[in-house]
């Protein structure tokens, strides 16, 4: 249960960020608009709890990083460090 709320508080940490990145809300349009979303990729990360799989959103140009984990780091010191 555990691993469930804080995959889900990550997940929307995520969106959040992205949403602020691409200054627009998913399926909102804008003229101006520096990117777009595109989909997710999955990445686990273990913690002492057990393992964590998150949904971390991406842009079509592959500039999106996100600040909730380190780059190349599957391991709970690298979620937000």
């Amino acid at each position: 249960m555990a691993r469930t709320i804080l995959s889900k508080i990550f997940n929307e940490l995520m969106e959040k960020e992205i949403d602020e990145y691409l200054e627009n809300t998913a399926y909102q349009r804008d003229p101006n608009r520096i990117t777009y979303r595109n989909g997710y990729y999955e990445r686990d990360y273990t913690t002492k709890i057990g393992t964590l799989t998150l949904r971390v959103p991406r842009t079509r140009d592959g500039k999106f990083s996100t600040e909730v984990s380190e780059r190349y780091q599957r391991n709970e010191k690298a979620l937000l460090s």
